[in-house]
């Protein structure tokens, strides 16, 4: 007598014998002879095969072709990840099984796997076999000895975000929809601006305050920031519908994101001015606008000097330049008023005073 092998075809006969036959529970009815009735046959002998790998930012997950025995857990040890054409290897936990799934998390989840970038994976048995990937029938799975690639379905994910003005432009690292209808809100954006110490929210224009292109998306603010404000941007998924997609068949959401700081490269549309100054005995109290003085002490030169020092050298500079126009524009008016004569030049060529001229 053998096992039953998977595909065989199985019958089964039953010949009601004198005594002791089968009978039914309730009454005293007798089950019949019968014979030549085909089992069916559930023998599982084939092994579970990786259907399709993914990873998703941090997450690595293999896909099998049956359900899982949860107890079988392979080690980290049995697994190899690397990523892009490099080949860099990527560090990952301990595996887990569920259902038909073997899931592995990244551990160094500072860099994630970023959108298109190449991931592939090798699995070889562990020398435990209780460890060993296999369905509920104990079935092992092969080992996979050849880098296998996995399918990266990592969203894109946010690069930089630059503000100029009244534009806040936010660049990914893949491609989105451009799908008009599938563009989100501008509620689903949070713009932030801090002047001073006061923090306001900036709102979105009420037409067109979202645009995608490619791998932006450009806020059009209601309000141009200045040069000197602090501004940074958030993004809520809405969940459905309308929201940050990648472009591509997979089409998953971009994550949420909050208080990401934006370079603001806003120019500066005007020379900043000061606000007024005044003399008191030898006291001089120049007053500046906020806009100035933040523009100041950014210079390296007013950090380690001090702003009081850099002021007084320059307000020094300015007035000997001052004295030197007085002192030009005096000799102008003078030589307008006594223009010089044949005899000025012929002295001036001599450039030396005589003895005789009697000027001592």
């Amino acid at each position: 007598t053998s096992a039953v092998s998977e595909g065989e075809t199985v019958t089964v006969s039953y010949t009601a014998p004198a005594s002791n036959r089968l009978q039914w529970v309730e009454g005293d009815d007798y089950v019949g002879g019968f014979g030549g009735r085909r089992a069916i046959n559930k023998t599982d002998a084939t092994p579970p095969n990786v259907a399709f790998a993914q990873v998703n930012g941090t997450t690595l997950t293999l896909y099998y072709d049956e359900r899982l025995k949860h107890s079988a857990v392979p080690t980290k040890f049995d697994f190899s990840f690397r990523r892009g054409d490099g080949g860099a290897a990527v560090p990952f936990g301990n595996p887990s099984v569920f259902s038909n799934t073997v899931t592995v998390q990244l551990t160094n989840t500072t860099v994630p796997v970023k959108h298109d970038e190449r991931v592939q994976f090798k699995y070889s048995l562990p020398s435990n076999k209780a460890n060993r990937i296999q369905d509920r029938s104990g079935n092992q799975a092969p080992a996979i000895a050849q880098w296998a690639d996995i399918d990266n379905v990592t969203p894109p994910v946010l690069q930089a975000a630059v503000v100029r003005g009244a534009a806040l432009i936010l660049t990914f690292d893949g491609e989105l929809e451009e799908d008009g209808e599938l563009v989100p809100p501008a509620s689903a954006f949070t713009v932030l601006r801090l002047r001073g110490t006061t923090t306001t929210t900036v709102d979105l224009v009420a037409t067109n305050p979202v645009a995608v292109s490619g791998r932006t998306v450009t806020l059009s603010l209601a309000e141009a920031v200045l040069r000197t404000d602090t501004v940074t941007v958030g993004y809520t998924d809405p969940g459905s519908g309308a929201r940050l997609r990648d472009d591509d068949n997979y089409e998953r959401p971009v994550s949420s994101f909050s208080n990401l700081l934006a370079s603001n490269l806003t120019p500066t549309t005007s020379a900043p001015q000061f606000s007024s100054a005044a003399v008191n005995g030898n006291a001089l109290t120049v007053t500046f606008d906020e806009d100035l003085l933040r523009e100041l002490d950014r210079r390296p030169e007013v950090r380690s000097r001090g702003r009081s020092a850099l002021l007084r050298e320059l307000v020094s500079e300015y007035l000997d330049k001052k004295r030197s126009e007085d002192i030009a524009r005096q000799y102008r008016e003078g030589y307008g008023k006594y223009p010089q004569t044949d005899e000025d030049l012929e002295w001036a060529s001599v450039q030396v005073w005589s003895d005789d001229e009697g000027w001592q």
